[in-house]
């Protein structure tokens, strides 16, 4: 239907509900502007209507209502680039109950809390936040929550640079994503996938992985893949040295990234920066890769804020001006030292690594064992071969 019809039907709604002293009423309007206004593209406008429904939820003491338009106003900050403010509507929702719930709603909040940390590069907490969704999820019986959690979890494996466990993480929720339907979860686990073998040198898995996730988000619509898919093949034209055809996928995803998924956009304008820098591009090279340090360091990416001033400092040097380049290498590295990455991931392009700090070739990884049949020892064999290194609280900021 017209949205901007729903929008004022919306607004005519609230409007009599209050006359009539409806509470309920009001909210539920209040939140249809609130979502409206997200569909129509003008999310920056919806805060006030989320906090106000909230508002209304809380007078009411209806706090699964509450809980879950708290993982709303989460989802549309994240929209917004603003993790502080998203990370604190989730820990507000976690707060109205607790793991022992066995729900699927919290472990699905926790996989969203999850998501916030590991954007902000605190890999340890978002790995404590998915071991408890896991065991939530268990609890609930939702295979859909163990399938996006797994998923999750190879992303945080994949950006701390533990390649092998981010491809056993991203293989293991693609195969549940395949089991219970789960179609976005199945492009998300096969874009990772593409992701890491790109990086391990496995170049045509990964255009495989691609082109399978391509076929899928054609199908479902699912705007998040189909920019992550754009992106990746332009980081794969960018390994194959063809520039221009990088430079087209990577405008194509920063266009749709700029729609409703902002999160993405340090990665395609530092990805984008490195391709104009090879192309002799200097002063466009130096813009993207500037846009890019400044909304990382903004919205708190802390691993995408240092890649994008290692690709600045390239430029720099490219430019002949060594001492900046220097100084702002020094920062980059700093970040990478704070977040704990290892030193063959310190690039600017995360399919390269540094020469000599790890094997060539693809991963090695060990061989698993079948998975059992039935769910509980599944379950557990996830438990043990995922998450044996989370054994402690984290320590914040990790």
């Amino acid at each position: 239907g017209d949205l901007r019809e729903a929008l004022g039907e919306y607004e005519t709604g609230e409007l009599l509900a209050r006359r009539a002293g409806w509470l309920y009423g009001e909210a539920k309007c209040l939140q249809g502007r609130g979502v409206t206004l997200k569909l129509l593209g003008e999310p920056h406008k919806a805060p006030p209507f989320y906090q106000r429904t909230l508002s209304i939820y809380r007078t009411l003491g209806m706090t699964g209502a509450e809980k879950t338009m708290l993982l709303n106003t989460a989802s549309l900050y994240g929209t917004l680039g603003q993790l502080a403010e998203a990370e604190e509507a989730i820990v507000r929702a976690l707060a109205l109950t607790d793991d022992a719930t066995g729900d699927h709603i919290h472990a699905m909040a926790l996989v969203n809390w999850a998501l916030v940390l590991q954007e902000q590069a605190r890999f340890d907490e978002a790995k404590h936040a998915l071991r408890r969704s896991l065991l939530a999820s268990r609890d609930s019986g939702s295979l859909y929550a163990q399938a996006v959690t797994l998923e999750t979890l190879a992303r945080v494996r994949s950006d701390a640079g533990q390649d092998a466990r981010a491809i056993r993480a991203y293989e293991d929720a693609l195969r549940l994503s395949r089991q219970v339907g789960n179609r976005n979860c199945q492009v998300d686990s096969l874009t990772g996938l593409a992701s890491v073998k790109l990086r391990t040198g496995q170049i045509d898995e990964a255009a495989e992985h691609l082109e399978t996730a391509k076929d899928i988000a054609e199908e479902t619509g699912h705007l998040t893949g189909v920019v992550e898919i754009l992106f990746l093949r332009g980081a794969l034209s960018c390994a194959a040295e063809r520039y221009g055809d990088a430079l087209n996928h990577l405008d194509r995803s920063a266009g749709m990234a700029a729609e409703g998924n902002v999160l993405t956009l340090p990665r395609i304008r530092t990805v984008a920066a490195v391709a104009l820098l090879e192309t002799g591009s200097l002063g466009e090279a130096a813009n993207s890769a500037d846009q890019a340090a400044e909304f990382a360091r903004r919205s708190g990416q802390r691993l995408l804020c240092a890649r994008a001033l290692t690709a600045r400092a390239a430029i720099h040097e490219a430019a002949g001006d060594i001492r900046r380049a220097r100084a702002v290498r020094d920062e980059a590295q700093a970040l990478f030292a704070a977040i704990g990455t290892p030193v063959h991931f310190r690039t600017s392009a995360f399919w390269r690594t540094e020469p000599g700090a790890r094997p060539a070739g693809p991963v090695r990884r060990r061989p698993r064992p079948e998975l059992p049949a039935d769910a509980e020892s599944r379950f557990e064999t996830y438990l043990t071969r995922h998450f044996d290194d989370v054994t402690t609280e984290p320590s914040a900021g990790s």
